[in-house]
């Protein structure tokens, strides 16, 4: 019923539904018929929003805890995928350290796929766990990632981080050699440090005469700045 009200409610009342129905769910386990309903439901009013970011994110934080919280029963040939629903679903909605745990899950179980290593990489980054993202960004690369260069990127920003310049620097070259764009590189934040830098302004070439605004980019892989396609390749 909580299902039906929702999809004959406006917009902005539609979430109040959705946590009603949530709640109404996880009283009643047993009826999965109405749980995947829910589920599907969830994902289509989430791709219907697109006039709120914040409305969006709302439903991806519900739908992450809907999945969780339900924890519907899957065949086992297709566990692997629905871990990975989980986990995208973690990664969008800024759930690092959740989604890290997922997409290791789904690594573990397919050590094949380099998108897969691209997204645990970027959880891992931007939870601060800056040496297993190096990891998982390289193993993402050494499979074949179709776009490489952001990862290339995701891995000398974990160097900046980190402190090891000369590694950074040695990734900053190898993002040019994938084609990373310079200016894009000269202009991001997690590499202010090296701004005054010999190398860096050799590899990326120097500011302008009349000065280049920084990029802030809130230190998120995936979420990069403007002028860098994302770093996320989505299975």
């Amino acid at each position: 019923m909580a299902v039906a009200m929702a999809a004959s409610a406006p917009i902005p009342m539609r979430n109040a539904y959705i946590v009603a129905a949530l709640t109404l769910s996880m009283a009643a386990p047993q009826v999965t018929t109405a749980q995947s309903d829910l589920r599907r439901y969830v994902d289509l009013v989430s791709l219907q929003i697109d006039a709120s970011a914040l409305g969006r994110r709302v439903l991806l934080e519900v739908g992450l805890a809907l999945d969780i919280a339900l924890d519907l029963p899957e065949n086992t040939e297709h566990a692997s995928s629905s871990v990975a629903r989980r986990a995208d679903r973690a990664l969008k909605a800024g759930h690092w350290a959740l989604a890290a745990e997922l997409w290791q899950q789904v690594v573990l179980a397919d050590d094949a796929q380099p998108n897969h290593w691209n997204a645990y990489a970027q959880a891992l980054y931007n939870d601060n766990r800056y040496r297993d993202a190096i990891g998982a960004f390289e193993q993402a690369i050494r499979l074949g990632l179709d776009r490489p260069a952001p990862a290339a990127v995701g891995i000398a920003r974990a160097y900046a981080h980190l402190g090891n310049r000369k590694q950074a620097l040695r990734w900053v070259e190898r993002a040019v050699d994938l084609g990373a764009p310079r200016r894009a590189l000269r202009e991001d934040a997690e590499f202010e440090r090296y701004r005054d830098d010999a190398r860096f302004k050799e590899l990326v070439g120097p500011l302008n005469q009349s000065g280049e605004k920084l990029a802030h980019a809130g230190g998120q892989v995936g979420v990069l700045a403007a002028a860098w396609p994302s770093t996320s390749d989505r299975p």
